[in-house]
């Protein structure tokens, strides 16, 4: 009986949260906001602002309502009060939001066995332990009218990855987490990537999701050189996957996986040409897109190296700067050929990031960082020095700016995926201490001529 009883309430609580989720419970926002304005003196000769239409899109999470605002006053004199806005439409909100997927976190065989009231806190806490109060955040804008986008909820702080996700996925695309509209994913089949971000915020977690998501959807039609600067540690689990081609750990290993890639680059360029086609959207023929993913970018610099002999530190520079002068090359030539670079850092300094490497990233992904000066090298503008939220995320595309709650993949996903493509592979032996022929020439800035590989 208790059973049953407890059942239906969660049900029950669970419809009432998707009632004011919806915007039908009691509040009505309009008239908070009209009267918020008025409060606050968004009033001019008596007049207020007047509701046009109040809309809300299929699938989308907010509520939009358009006003016609007095002449005398614009969007900055709106923003300048959004504080105001924002507390006035939660005031008393104490509803919680709940999904279905909630409903797993029950142990439903020790609900069935709870013979007094005073046990079922224990249980709802599976439910109600993570959940937020559901909190509306809103966006301005205008158009030659105010429009105020009315959000059910703010972002979590906290997002587990939902394997069904994977079933939203468009071609290339990666799932990063949710902003206040829902899942964002991110098209890279298209250029490359910068990210960057201090450690534990989240930016090896997301490298995790793009590689898992792509062994994932695209097992036959993906490849990757893996070059893990962080001792090998982050990239380990997949050394075995067959999509895997090129591990690097350190240095020198790394020279040597870029001189591979250089050397696809260049079988691709005359694959293309008997094609006589100019970029790999027009290939009729199965050919693999290659992803480069570099954590933690500035591990390369050897002035970073604990090396003691002249003759140690004189090698490490000419491997840096042979590295530097490849890494410019793929990120000039090789994204039409389909060979895009993911370049991660947890210190993006202009030395680290390097100027022609950045202006051929289109897609940009900004955890945490230090400060200002670094989200500037980055982003262009400010801010995620300012972020305080692990996995939070200012994502920057051609589509635009957002902000984002990243996902956590955890280790028995990504192990589900990869498992069935762990092949044995011969290894080969490090070219630390092969030749190098290099020709360093004053021929212009940080220029460095080397003969073909």
């Amino acid at each position: 009986m208790i059973f049953e009883v407890i059942s239906s309430s969660i049900i029950g609580g669970i419809y009432l949260a998707a009632k004011l989720k919806s915007g039908e419970g009691p509040t009505n926002d309009h008239e908070k906001i009209k009267m918020i304005a008025d409060v606050v003196g968004l009033k001019k000769d008596g007049k207020s602002i007047r509701i046009h239409r109040k809309y809300r899109p299929k699938n989308k999470h907010f509520t939009e309502y358009i006003y016609q605002i007095p002449l005398g006053l614009s969007l900055d004199d709106f923003k300048s009060h959004i504080d105001k806005f924002e507390d006035g439409l939660n005031n008393k909100q104490t509803s919680y939001f709940l999904s279905l997927k909630d409903l797993k976190k029950i142990d439903w065989e020790k609900l069935s066995q709870i013979k007094s009231f005073k046990d079922l806190p224990e249980q709802f806490k599976r439910i109600f332990g993570e959940k937020q109060l559901i909190r509306k955040n809103i966006e301005m804008s205008y158009d030659g009218m105010l429009r105020i986008k009315v959000y059910d909820r703010s972002l979590p702080n906290y997002l587990a990855f939902d394997d069904s996700v994977w079933n939203q996925c468009k071609k290339w695309c990666v799932p990063i987490g949710e902003t206040k509209d829902g899942v964002h994913f991110i098209r890279l089949d298209d250029g490359h990537a910068v990210i960057a971000g201090t450690t534990r915020y989240g930016k090896t977690t997301f490298l995790h999701l793009l590689i898992t998501t792509f062994i994932n959807l695209h097992p036959g039609e993906v490849e990757f050189s893996l070059i893990d600067l962080k001792s090998g540690l982050s990239f380990q689990r997949y050394a075995d996957c067959k999509q895997v081609i090129n591990m690097a750990e350190d240095l020198p290993s790394a020279h040597n996986c870029f001189k591979k890639i250089i050397q696809e680059m260049k079988r691709r360029k005359e694959l293309f040409k008997q094609l006589g086609i100019e970029k790999i959207q027009d290939i009729k023929q199965p050919l693999s897109r290659h992803y480069i993913i570099i954590d933690e970018a500035s591990n390369l610099d050897f002035r970073r190296m604990e090396l003691e002999s002249k003759k140690d530190i004189e090698k490490a520079k000419l491997l840096y700067e042979q590295c530097k002068a490849w890494m410019k090359m793929i990120a000039c030539e090789s994204a039409s050929l389909g060979i895009y670079l993911i370049f991660s850092t947890q210190y993006p300094t202009a030395e680290i990031l390097d100027s022609q490497v950045k202006a051929n990233t289109i897609t940009k992904i900004c955890y945490r960082l230090d400060t200002g000066t670094q989200s500037y090298v980055v982003l262009d503008h400010t801010g995620a020095e300012e972020i305080t939220i692990k996995g939070r995320a200012i994502v920057r595309t051609p589509d635009g700016t957002a902000q984002v709650q990243s996902y956590l993949l955890d280790d028995k996903q990504i192990e589900k995926v990869i498992r069935p493509h762990i092949v044995i592979k011969a290894r080969e032996d490090d070219e630390e201490n092969a030749p190098i022929s290099e020709d360093i020439r004053e021929t212009g800035k940080d220029t460095l001529i080397i003969e073909p590989v």
